[in-house]
Parts: structure tokens; C-alpha cells; sequence
């Protein structure tokens, strides 16, 4: 699923921008969220962070578009979503315990700060496993435990933190089929990042050549005022 523009995210686009492009998805979401002033969001569980990252780039009143292509016949589904029925309800869990065959674990709900510390060149089994190990506080450690109670221990904490995956049941208007697709709202909030980064790219290379300015003399401007020097440059 491809998300489309839902805003202009923060007054440093650019900024934000830069700093984000080498980072992971998982640390691209903090820095969104520390430059809207959240700045103890890695201390969030995902399900938290992802439901700020949501309500603090859509803008109100307006809705999340994203396309998506059918699985069986290919044809192209937009698809327009309400912020407000994205959110799930919290269960207000920060840990979980675990009996299963035996083994008795009890772990901590993942944060952002978990998933941002994750090596971006792992392998998705090993990411997985150092993941569930960063979260045991108490037990076996995750290479002691069968995989049965691994698996376990993981149900319990998607369990624990449902708004973690945020899955959305589709259907195609051409074949009738169905299917389900997760939606990403860190995709979505740093595609609003990047359009409204690259709009004003664009602003100020139209004013600099304009009218002779730096660019942080364009950028100082308020959105009113750059609107309108640049209506008058491109009538």
C-alpha cells in the first residue's frame, strides 16, 4: 500500500527531511515525533507511537488516501480512510506473563525506541528474536526458549498492544476479491514530511531567483506571505 500526501507534517519539512533520509522507518518515527514535541515517544509502546503519528499528520477534517493494487486482477483500489477509525483502544497492559509448557516469561511491551535500535541490515528471523529479547524481564533468554514459547510469549504482546498492527480489510470493485493489507503510519507521515519538503524546495528556488533571497530569509516567511510573493511570481 502506497500512501499519498496528508499534509504538511511540521514548519521544518526540510530539515526533518534531511535528517530523516538515512534513518531506518523505525527512527524516521521518532524524529517526526520529537519535532511535533513529542520527545519521549521512544519511551512509547508502537501501538502509542503509531496512533500519534497518525493524528499528528493528518491535519483535521481531512482523511489518509493511499492506493493499493488487487492481488488477483491487479486493478488499482484508491482508498480513503478516517483517522479516527484507525485508532484502537489501548488495553492499558505494559507487560505481559506467560506459562506455556513449563516456561514462565514475563516481557515489556516493544517501544519505538526498541524498534529504532534495530540493526536495519538484519535478518527479519534475527531482528525478530533480538527484538523479544530486548522485552524478556524475566525468564529464559529468547536462544534458551522452544519456539512454541517464543511464539507464545510474541501472541501475547501483539495481544497486549492491538493499535502495534493496523490491518485493513480490502475488496475489489472489478473481481470481488478480498484480502487484508497492513497500513504503515510511519509511511504515511514521512510521505507528508517529504511532499511538503520538496514543495518548498521548489518555493525557494522560485523566490531566490525572484527576488535575490537567502534561504533562510524564504523560510523565515509565513505560509501567507511566501503564498503571496510567489502568487505574484507565478500569476
Amino acid at each position: 500500500m502506497t500512501a499519498r500526501q496528508v499534509g504538511l507534517h511540521a514548519p521544518a519539512a526540510l530539515d526533518v527531511w534531511e535528517a530523516g533520509l538515512p534513518m531506518t522507518p523505525a527512527a524516521r518515527a521518532l524524529l517526526l515525533l520529537g519535532a511535533a514535541g513529542h520527545h519521549d515517544a521512544g519511551d512509547w509502546a508502537v501501538g502509542e507511537r503509531d496512533r500519534a503519528l497518525i493524528r499528528d499528520c493528518v491535519p483535521a477534517g481531512r482523511s489518509l488516501d493511499a492506493v493499493t493494487d488487487c492481488p488477483d486482477c491487479g486493478a488499482q483500489l484508491d482508498i480513503e480512510l478516517d483517522p479516527a477509525a484507525l485508532a484502537t483502544p489501548t488495553t492499558g497492559a505494559s507487560q505481559v506473563s506467560v506459562e506455556y509448557d513449563g516456561y514462565r516469561v514475563v516481557a515489556r511491551l516493544p517501544t519505538g525506541a526498541d524498534l529504532a535500535q534495530l540493526p536495519g541490515s538484519m535478518a527479519d528471523e534475527e531482528l525478530r528474536r533480538t527484538l523479544l529479547q530486548r522485552c524478556i524481564l524475566s525468564g529464559d533468554a529468547v536462544a534458551e526458549l522452544p519456539e512454541a514459547v517464543a511464539l507464545a510469549v510474541e501472541s501475547a504482546l501483539e495481544e497486549a498492544d492491538p493499535g502495534a498492527e493496523i490491518r485493513l480489510a480490502l475488496s475489489c470493485a472489478e473481481c470481488g476479491a478480498e484480502w487484508s493489507e497492513s497500513l504503515d503510519p510511519v509511511r504515511f507521515a514521512w510521505t507528508s514530511v517529504e511532499v511538503a519538503a520538496r514543495r518548498l524546495a521548489v518555493d525557494v528556488h522560485v523566490l531566490a531567483q525572484a527576488y535575490g533571497w537567502s534561504e533562510a530569509e524564504i523560510l523565515g516567511l509565513s505560509p501567507f506571505r511566501r503564498r503571496l510573493y510567489l502568487s505574484a511570481v507565478q500569476p
